[in-house]
């Protein structure tokens, strides 16, 4: 299947994304970044052309999910993360599910972000006519992609 054709030049943009972390939404994010790869190694064997005969199906290894939010935006977050735990304070072990969204026409995308953590929180200030933001760092056990992942799903999802 080819690339859409866009109409009146509408592509995926900042205005087409819509972001929901512990099923709650949030509008306050300024940027995130999330990735995934496959640890592969080259399998080799006593041949005379020493190219490889073969490749080892990996380790699936997620990224760090980065996430800047408006300073009232990560409050509101971690405000319900703290909800969900036991003691209604600590929330480094608080798993919940993430999500990105791109709408911008009838068939939106979605990127789900699977068995997420909170694991940091960084806080900045400078002067200037700029919002505070703050730095929330999260872990993530898995990344589907419209439902296509990098790791094997007829093994078991991890």
């Amino acid at each position: 299947m080819t690339d859409a054709l866009r109409i009146n030049g509408n592509a995926y943009g900042w205005a087409s994304c819509l972001f929901k972390f512990a099923n709650e939404r949030y509008s306050g994010v300024k940027s995130i970044t999330y990735g995934d790869k496959l640890e592969t190694a080259m399998v080799y064997g006593s041949n005379r052309h020493g190219a490889p005969v073969g490749q080892t199906g990996g380790k699936y290894v997620p990224d760090e999910v980065k996430v800047v939010m408006r300073r009232d935006s990560a409050k509101a977050f971690v405000a319900a993360l703290a909800r969900l735990s036991p003691d209604g304070k600590s929330v480094g072990r608080v798993g919940f599910e993430g999500v990105v969204q791109f709408v911008e026409d009838e068939t939106p995308h979605t990127h789900l972000l699977h068995r997420m953590r909170l694991v940091g929180q960084t806080a900045s200030l400078e002067e200037g006519s700029e919002a505070a933001y703050d730095e929330l760092t999260m872990t993530t056990q898995g990344i589907e992609r419209d439902g296509v992942t990098l790791y094997d799903q007829s093994r078991g999802a991890p």
